[in-house]
């Protein structure tokens, strides 16, 4: 934990976690895409070779 002046350590502590919070949600959507992609390319290849 990094210690800040009390001017405006909340402000910069904030504008961290969001930064954070941010990048994580990138991630977890572009998971849910790659996974929802995967899942309709394996059903075309299903229907279209089986």
């Amino acid at each position: 934990m990094k210690v800040y002046p009390k001017k405006n350590g909340n402000l910069q502590e904030f504008n961290e976690n969001n930064r954070l919070l941010s990048t994580t949600e990138k991630i977890s959507r572009g998971t849910a895409f790659t996974i929802a992609l995967v899942s309709v390319y394996y059903f075309f290849i299903k229907i279209l070779f089986f």
